[in-house]
């Protein structure tokens, strides 16, 4: 089935048969990944107001903001898809901003509802707090956004020329029109990287393991995925009954570069088995090519689903994205050449690439050997020169550092360190609590209460800090401030220990 292209309004449009209603998706090259900490969420305000203004038509469509892509879609016949793409196109030149507050409350209760994903964490301790470790994180800026501060987003990024649109169904409907700002084409985010050395791991409350990994995007990318998840089920489910549903999933991040994400399952009375036999199927695959029965099976499966009428007719939809992302645009004919000239060679040195960047999530107290894996990294490494304040519990032995350049919280042999150039974002609470986080996702928070002079931390951290990150939180309930150990216990307790400190 060919992907035809055509160009509405200097919006490349790409379009293929379909069968059912006709269906449509503009999308830009923005998302999450370009937003920053502090300034989380504007891209998703912005998605809400405009299909605020869409209303409740009787057709279906939705929006969604990903990593590095936000997109509007519908299905209907030309009269709605011509009236919804005028209805989209005319909100992101006036958005209505007279729904700000209440599409504020619309997305605090979208992200009250929403379920941490078990494969969350892979991404801040990869990616940092930054690009495409941002989408694990709460939406900080929301509170902060003015009117100004959405119009200049929309006019830095949804514009014409960072603009592609996806039709299935047929052509797109005469007079369908995009009236969009001029505006170029914007890169994908540089990623970020939080990992001095991989392949790592670290531990997490998690019921099974995890493994992610970058990939070059080549076509044997998609045939390690297939091999490796069939191994693990293999492996894991059927020969050990270790894990009840082993997964894995590929997809791309850039131009050049795919994500890969693999979990099993796994009750802890198994963690040690599991933890190993998975890291060994992983060695294993980076180490030999896969059975000739095991590689073919994978290829004709990934030939099987090329197949499906839907996945052929979705060649518009990955044909628009690969443009956004700077990646050529390939026919059904190509992709399918690219798989049959892949071998189990290739398989096995994708299998080498995946281990030699590989993050595992193990269940906690668990460890990697061998000389190949580093533990990654939770603490800082130093603490910044300051002022040292004690805390106000005589039983505790950290200490709080504030200085010039930054803040720690140390026990003297581990140490949490944010420096204010380094910092992603500050809470700020009414009563004097400050979480700073920083680029690296190692984070802290100081409680005033808890600190002789806590408050005179909080000032030097607010002096310290710009401006831009700082998020103000709203005021906690005195029952949820923490109360210093009384003053007559503590005089007690260090008459006891013989006046020393």
């Amino acid at each position: 089935m060919e992907v035809r292209q055509d160009e509405i309004d200097g919006v490349p449009v790409f379009w293929a048969p379909a069968d059912g209603p006709q269906r449509a998706g503009l999308c830009f090259r923005v998302g999450r990944a370009d937003e920053t900490l502090a300034r989380g969420g504007i891209t998703h305000l912005i998605e809400h107001l405009v299909l605020h203004r869409v209303g409740q038509p009787i057709h279906e469509y939705q929006g969604q903001v990903e990593p590095a892509l936000t997109m509007f879609a519908t299905e209907g016949d030309g009269d709605a898809i011509r009236t919804f793409f005028d209805t989209v196109c005319g909100a992101l030149k006036d958005l209505p901003m007279d729904r700000l507050e209440l599409e504020r409350n619309v997305l605090a209760a979208e992200a009250a509802s929403r379920p941490a994903h078990v494969i969350a964490p892979l991404l801040p301790w990869r990616y940092g707090a930054a690009t495409f470790g941002l989408p694990v994180y709460d939406e900080f800026g929301l509170s902060t956004f003015t009117p100004d501060d959405l119009r200049s987003w929309v006019a830095t990024w949804f514009t014409r020329g960072n603009a592609t649109m996806w039709v299935l169904g047929g052509p797109p409907p005469v007079g369908l029109a995009l009236d969009l700002p001029d505006g170029p084409r914007r890169p994908v985010p540089q990623p970020s990287n939080a990992l001095p050395t991989v392949p790592a791991y670290f531990n997490a409350d998690v019921n099974g393991i995890a493994m992610s990994t970058v990939l070059p995007r080549t076509a044997a990318g998609p045939v390690y995925s297939t091999v490796l998840e069939r191994e693990l089920r293999r492996e894991l489910r059927h020969e050990r009954a270790l894990s009840y549903t082993p997964w894995v999933a590929y997809e791309p991040r850039d131009a050049q570069h795919a994500h890969l994400v693999a979990f099993a399952d796994g009750m802890a009375d198994n963690a040690l088995e599991l933890t190993s036999w998975f890291v060994n199927t992983v060695e294993r695959l980076a180490d030999v090519p896969p059975a000739d029965e095991v590689f073919r099976q994978s290829v004709q499966n990934l030939r099987e689903n090329f197949g499906r009428p839907e996945v052929q007719s979705g060649q518009a939809y990955v044909a628009a994205v690969n443009t956004l992302h700077g990646a050529p645009v390939r026919t059904l004919e190509q992709v399918l050449s690219e798989l049959d000239a892949v071998t189990p060679a290739d398989v096995r040195d994708t299998g080498r690439i995946a281990l030699g960047q590989a993050l595992y999530m193990l269940p906690s107290e668990r460890k990697l050997n061998g000389s190949r894996y580093v533990p990654a990294p939770k603490w800082s490494d130093g603490v910044v020169a300051g002022r040292t304040m004690r805390s106000r519990d005589w039983q505790q032995a950290t200490s709080l550092v504030v200085g010039a350049s930054g803040v720690s919280l140390t026990d003297g042999t581990n140490a949490i360190t944010v420096r204010f150039d380094e910092c992603a974002v500050v809470l700020a609470w009414p009563d004097g609590r400050r979480s700073l986080i920083g680029s690296d996702a190692l984070g802290l928070n100081v409680e005033p209460t808890l600190w002789r002079d806590g408050l005179a931390a909080t000032a030097e951290i607010d002096r310290r800090v710009r401006a831009a990150l700082v998020v103000p939180m709203p005021a906690r309930a005195a029952a949820d401030i923490p109360k210093p150990p009384g003053r007559g216990w503590n005089w007690v307790r260090w008459r006891l220990s013989g006046g020393r400190r």
